[in-house]
């Protein structure tokens, strides 16, 4: 076992950290037999496996903001793009440049 932990708190312990009921068996084998290495072990791969998922979703978070950015970029440099015409060119009939030369 480990110093100062029941058997319970372990084991809560291992849920709360998202752990399987099958890997909750294998580490309280191992703690229960004396085998803290192999219990590290079990554990390390856990952490890992989570590690691995959560640089996934911060590829995903990436993408997404690279894709928010160009589409604030392009609202700019549109934006840009009708204040530099003038007041003719933005009413000309069936060029509709922005929300306000609607009739």
């Amino acid at each position: 076992m480990i110093p100062g932990r029941t058997e319970d708190e372990i084991r809560q312990n291992l849920k709360d950290a998202g752990c399987g009921n099958q890997m909750i068996a294998r580490c309280m084998e191992a703690v229960k037999a004396g085998d803290g290495q192999r219990c590290a072990r079990l554990l390390e791969d856990r952490r890992r496996a989570l590690l691995d998922r959560i640089h996934g979703e911060e590829k995903k978070l990436s993408c997404l903001d690279y894709l928010r950015y160009q589409l604030r970029k392009n609202q700019r440099q549109a934006g840009a793009k009708r204040t530099a015409q003038t007041p003719e060119e933005r009413r000309q009939p069936g060029k509709r440049i922005c929300k306000e030369d609607v009739p």
